[in-house]
């Protein structure tokens, strides 16, 4: 993976004006709450969608604070092995997908997640925040199951990976991908189909230093800003 960003067209001013705002938000910010963590996400995430609308295709982002996926009594999921039942429900931090045509840009952003399957298919990107200090792997329940739930939403039952940045996995056109973070650690995973058999593996950890100066930092901040630029744009997008 760490070949793909080195090859990747992604401009340097975006991860240099990225690492002054996120000195800027360490040296202020109280990380103690998720909110804190949100400060960070919120500045990477607009800097990828600048990176998109940058690229060739120039695809615009569409990005989703507290999107719901699943109200009410929830989504059914049910162990076909032991009959065991869970109902799922829930809002996810942030779903990130992007579309082609800027002209619709107003009435996706206003989208619910039934109406934004129309445009998207199963090919959003969904990004949890966590407080500092909290151990991502704790929170790996309640991040799979919104992505379970995602799934289910959109008509999929998967398998649950997690990728290495040495030996990348390049997920199925149906998959869920997320990711988690507390704005300084950072652990992605996706989902796909397999004979409708729900297996996780614990990805690897990746961190951003703090503050991100020095070259060190900075290669850090390259590599989380590709790694999701490549986790987005693996999907291919539908015709809008």
């Amino acid at each position: 993976m760490d070949a793909r960003i080195a090859a990747s067209s992604i401009d340097s001013k975006h991860t240099d004006a990225l690492c002054l705002l996120l000195t800027r938000i360490h040296r202020s910010t109280s990380k103690r709450i998720e909110a804190g963590a949100r400060m960070i996400l919120d500045a990477i995430l607009l800097t990828i969608a600048d990176i998109f609308l940058d690229a060739k295709e120039k695809h615009p982002v569409a990005i989703f604070p507290q999107m719901r996926i699943a109200s009410g009594d929830g989504v059914l999921v049910k162990n076909t092995v032991n009959q065991f039942e869970v109902w799922l429900t829930g809002n996810v931090d942030y779903g990130v997908c992007t579309y082609k045509h800027e002209a619709n840009r107003a009435k996706i952003l206003e989208s619910s997640l039934d109406d934004l399957m129309v445009y998207t298919g199963n090919r959003i990107m969904l990004v949890e925040a966590k407080r500092d200090k909290e151990m991502l792997t704790d929170c790996l329940p309640e991040a799979t199951g919104l992505a379970i739930a995602l799934s289910e939403v959109t008509g999929c039952v998967f398998n649950l990976f997690a990728f290495d940045v040495s030996d990348y996995h390049v997920p199925s056109d149906n998959s869920v991908r997320y990711c988690l973070s507390d704005g300084t650690k950072w652990m992605f995973q996706y989902t796909r189909d397999a004979e409708g058999n729900r297996i996780s593996y614990e990805g690897p950890l990746l961190t951003i230093g703090q503050p991100p100066v020095g070259e060190d930092s900075k290669k850090d901040v390259r590599r989380i800003v590709g790694l999701l630029y490549h986790w987005v744009c693996l999907a291919p997008n539908a015709e809008l």
